[in-house]
């Protein structure tokens, strides 16, 4: 603290830039994290309900049925190879 009040204007002026800086890329950093974890998340989810799927269908469940508790797109349903069913 002593160091800093004994800057010139110029000084303080490029001590306050470097710390806008350095506060800019930590938060840059955190927010890249951040959305790398909520992507990561909604993938491993989307994973999981898409193998779900894939049993059900398996197991019989007609891909309608399927489509319906899941809340998958028919399409997505209909791309799981399964044994063919009527809708």
């Amino acid at each position: 603290m002593a160091e800093i009040s004994n800057f010139n204007e110029r000084e303080l002026r490029d001590y306050e830039a470097n710390m806008k800086y350095s506060s800019d890329y930590e938060n840059t950093i955190e927010y890249a994290k951040k959305e790398g974890l909520e992507k990561g998340e909604k993938k491993s989810t989307l994973k999981g309900i898409l193998k779900t799927a894939k049993n059900m269908l398996k197991d019989g469940i007609s891909p309608a049925r399927v489509t319906r508790i899941t809340q998958l797109p028919k399409e997505q349903i209909m791309a799981i190879p399964h044994p063919k069913h009527i809708c």
